[in-house]
């Protein structure tokens, strides 16, 4: 058996190239443009920021199990900042790491404990908005967190470093 050619009339191949001309045609276009305005605005004061205080897990006693210790914002405890910059314009404060070590200056985990869940308050809300107010002072950016101690962390004087971060937006 000998297969026959496929043969096409006139009629056939017009109605083929206008469905394959419509599949073409109707296809979803993967890419787009759109226009778009840069702007900026000159700055004419640059930004500072003055620690007021660190922030203070006070002394403790080794917990007989891990234990998170929570600084809030508002707690006494908690860093606190003075920043200036161009009157009356937004900015946003930030802590730059999620995760620091504190350390009594030996090496090992037995001398080095976390740092997380830095949080915000004061002049500026949970998300770090704040405004600078007619003269250029932001003051009062408070800074918490939370340090986890272990139960088998040695004694001694723990220390570590943080970066508070304020940027105009």
């Amino acid at each position: 058996m000998s297969a026959k050619p496929t043969t096409y009339t006139q009629t056939t191949r017009i109605a083929l190239a206008a469905a394959v001309l419509l599949c073409l045609l109707s296809s979803r276009n993967y890419a787009g443009e759109n226009n778009f305005n840069p702007s900026m605005i000159l700055i004419g004061t640059s930004l500072a920021i003055y620690e007021q205080q660190g922030l203070s897990f006070g002394n403790q006693l080794i917990p007989s199990t891990d234990t998170d210790l929570i600084v809030a914002p508002a707690n006494a405890k908690a860093a606190f900042f003075n920043a200036t910059g161009e009157p009356n314009l937004a900015v946003t404060a930030s802590i730059v790491e999620r995760k620091i070590s504190l350390s009594n200056g030996l090496s090992g985990k037995k001398n080095k404990m976390d740092v997380t869940d830095f949080t915000l308050g004061g002049s500026v809300d949970a998300s770090g908005n704040g405004s600078f107010n007619a003269q250029g002072l932001l003051d009062n950016i408070r800074v918490g967190a939370t340090a986890t101690i272990s139960s088998t962390n040695n004694l001694g004087a723990y220390q570590g470093t943080a970066t508070l971060r304020v940027v105009y937006n």
